[in-house]
């Protein structure tokens, strides 16, 4: 059976982190051209070559998911990709989770804004996440593409879309971790933030629960709940995920619960063990 096409979304999202790596390029070479400092112009020439080194790689799994279309490109060739960033002497390792998590912003739900003010508040957000540009710097760009909007507003969108991509790729590590581990909880740490949110408060307080089983954030003005996977879910209310600082902490089960059974999910038939 010849192989199946990989989904359209996929496709959509691979092309637009090329189109993101590109802006990052352009961007480092327009602060090449005006640095005056030797060590910004080292530091710069280190970062353009490892986004041009993450380039490459994303435009070979891209071709390669054409040819052979497989979900293993998707989840070998993507991953490999971005986990090889990062050798001693390179620039700072970009994180593969929320640089794929891009898909997850909501900016489009935002009501008074137009779809291209939308896309290019995503490119901030997303230079911010390759490091190419500052939170401050991002902060005051979504600034400017909302005709001066008031700098809290800018804020709130900066930290919470961020906050979501860097939120999703915490869950969709985490269920990885949960074939290794199959015990694996979780549990609510609040933000500590001036005038938090009573549910949020309260979800803190509860001990772990198993990674798969939602939060219930109750609203105590109503008594109504809201079942969210992590703090800042996609799928959550804006009441419940704008601005929200919370995490989400993971809980390895105890060791005795991982030995205690054969570790068939983890070394298959035939394996062996490699020293580390």
């Amino acid at each position: 059976m010849p192989a199946q096409g990989l989904p359209p979304i996929r496709k959509e999202l691979l092309q637009e982190i090329l189109r993101q790596l590109a802006i990052a390029l352009d961007t480092i070479q327009e602060q090449l051209r005006n640095t005056t400092s030797d060590d910004a112009t080292r530091r710069l020439q280190r970062q353009r070559a490892e986004i041009a080194r993450v380039m490459h790689d994303f435009q070979q799994t891209v071709a390669q998911a054409m040819e052979d279309a497989a979900d293993k490109v998707w989840e070998a060739g993507i991953e490999n990709a971005v986990e090889s960033i990062g050798e001693i002497g390179l620039a700072p390792r970009i994180a593969q989770g929320p640089l794929l998590a891009i898909r997850t912003f909501l900016t489009g739900r935002i009501a008074d804004i137009s779809r291209a003010a939308a896309g290019k508040i995503n490119t901030a957000l997303t230079q911010q996440i390759l490091g190419v540009q500052s939170m401050s710097d991002t902060i005051t760009q979504i600034q400017n593409i909302l005709d001066s909007a008031p700098r809290g507003r800018a804020m709130t969108i900066a930290y919470t879309e961020i906050g979501r991509a860097y939120s999703v790729a915490q869950w969709e590590a985490g269920l990885k971790q949960l074939q290794l581990l199959p015990g694996l909880m979780k549990s609510w740490i609040h933000s500590g933030k001036l005038h938090p949110r009573p549910g949020h408060v309260l979800a803190s307080k509860q001990p772990p629960i198993p990674f798969l089983q939602d939060f219930e954030i109750v609203d105590l003005r109503t008594g109504e709940t809201e079942a969210m996977r992590f703090p800042r879910d996609p799928k959550a209310s804006a009441f419940n995920s704008v601005n929200c600082g919370c995490m989400m902490v993971l809980h390895a089960p105890p060791a005795s619960d991982v030995f205690s059974k054969p570790l068939t999910h983890v070394i298959k038939p035939g394996g062996k063990l490699v020293p580390i």
